[in-house]
C-alpha cells in the first residue's frame, strides 16, 4: 500500500506532502485547489503519464526540477524526476549512481517490480464506472489481470513455447545423434588407419631427411665441379705462363725497338730538310757571289767618269 507522497513543482504544487491512513483517505477543497492533480502526480510517476511538459508548475523556473516520490508500506520507494530533457527513476535499490533512465513511455521494469499496480487500480470522476459498462471480454481480461490470470495465461504460453522449442531441439538432436552413430561406423577401423597414417608420416619424415642430405650431397659436387673447372683453366694458364712471359718481354722489346725507329725516323727527315735547306742555301749563295763578282767589276771602274781604277790618282 502507499504510504506517503511527495509532490515538488507539479501544476499547483510548489511542495506537498502526504501522509494516507491504513482506511480510506478523503480529499476535501474547493475546486481548482489540487486535489485531482494528486492523483495525476501518483499516475504520473506510477505510470509516466501525463508526456510532456505541461504538468510543470508555472511558477517553476526552467532549472527548477519535477519530482514525485511514492513511498510503501513495506518501507520501498519510487522517485520520478525530470529536469529538461533528462526524465529519470529511482528506487531504493537504484539511486544515486544507478539510476534508471524512462524511455518514452515505458516505465522501467525495476519500478514496476517495486509498485505492482497498474491502471485498474486507479479510477477517475471523468472515468465510466468500473466494469459495469465494459464488454463481457474486456471485463475477463481486467479480472484476468487483477488475479494474475494473465499472467498464469502467458507463463504457460511461454512455457509451451520452451516446451515446443526444446522438442523440436531434442527431435533434431537426436537425429543428428543417429546421424553421428552412422558415420562413426566408417570410423570403426580408425585405429588401424591411425597406425598406417604414423607409419606414413614417419617414412614421410625420413624421406624429408634423406632429401634434405641429397640436395647437400648435390651442392658439395655443384662446388667440387666448379673447382675442377678452375683447375683446369690454373692448368691451362700454368702451361703458356712462361709462353706468355716471353712474349709480353718480346712486346717490350718491340715497343722499344719502335719508339727508337721512331727517334731515328725524325732525325733522318730532319737531316733531309736541313740538305734541302743547305741546297737552297747553295743556290741562294751562287746567285749571290755572282751579283758580288758584278759588283766587283763596277767598283773597278769610277761610276762618274768610266774610268779603270789603276788610272786613279
Amino acid at each position: 500500500m502507499i504510504s506517503s507522497v511527495e509532490i515538488i513543482n507539479f501544476q499547483g504544487h510548489a511542495y506537498t506532502y502526504i501522509e494516507f491512513g491504513s482506511g480510506v483517505n478523503v480529499f476535501k477543497g474547493q475546486s481548482h485547489k489540487g486535489k485531482s492533480s494528486i492523483i495525476r502526480a501518483l499516475k504520473w510517476a506510477l505510470f509516466n503519464t501525463p508526456r510532456g511538459e505541461g504538468f510543470k508548475a508555472s511558477f517553476a523556473k526552467e532549472e527548477d526540477p519535477v519530482e514525485v516520490t511514492i513511498s510503501f508500506t513495506d518501507g520501498d520507494f519510487i522517485r520520478r524526476k525530470k529536469i529538461g530533457t533528462k526524465n529519470t527513476y529511482e528506487t531504493e535499490e537504484h539511486c544515486n549512481e544507478n539510476i534508471l533512465n524512462a524511455v518514452g513511455s515505458d516505465v522501467p521494469d525495476e519500478v514496476k517490480e517495486v509498485t505492482q499496480i497498474s491502471e485498474v487500480n486507479f479510477q477517475s470522476q471523468e472515468d465510466s464506472y468500473f466494469l459495469l459498462q465494459d464488454t463481457p471480454g474486456k471485463v475477463g481480461r481486467k479480472i484476468s489481470e487483477v488475479v494474475g490470470l494473465q499472467i498464469i495465461a502467458e507463463s504457460k504460453k511461454k512455457i509451451d513455447e520452451v516446451a515446443n522449442k526444446t522438442a523440436t531441439r531434442l527431435k533434431v538432436n537426436k537425429e543428428d545423434t543417429k546421424s553421428t552413430i552412422e558415420n562413426l561406423r566408417d570410423f570403426e577401423h580408425l585405429e588401424d588407419v591411425e597406425e598406417i597414417v604414423t607409419s606414413i608420416e614417419t617414412s614421410l619424415k625420413r624421406k624429408q631427411d634423406k632429401v634434405k642430405r641429397y640436395r647437400g650431397i648435390e651442392t658439395v659436387i655443384e662446388s667440387i665441379k666448379r673447382l675442377e673447372e678452375e683447375i683446369k683453366t690454373d692448368k691451362k694458364w700454368l702451361e703458356i705462363e712462361e709462353d706468355h712471359s716471353l712474349l709480353v718481354e718480346q712486346q717490350e722489346k718491340l715497343a722499344n725497338l719502335r719508339s727508337k725507329h721512331r727517334t731515328i725516323s725524325n732525325i733522318v727527315n730532319d737531316i733531309k730538310e736541313a740538305e734541302k735547306y743547305v741546297k737552297s742555301a747553295g743556290s741562294e749563295l751562287i746567285q749571290l757571289g755572282k751579283q758580288y763578282a758584278e759588283l766587283e767589276k763596277q767598283l773597278d771602274y769610277c761610276q762618274y767618269c768610266g774610268a779603270h781604277k789603276k788610272h786613279w790618282k
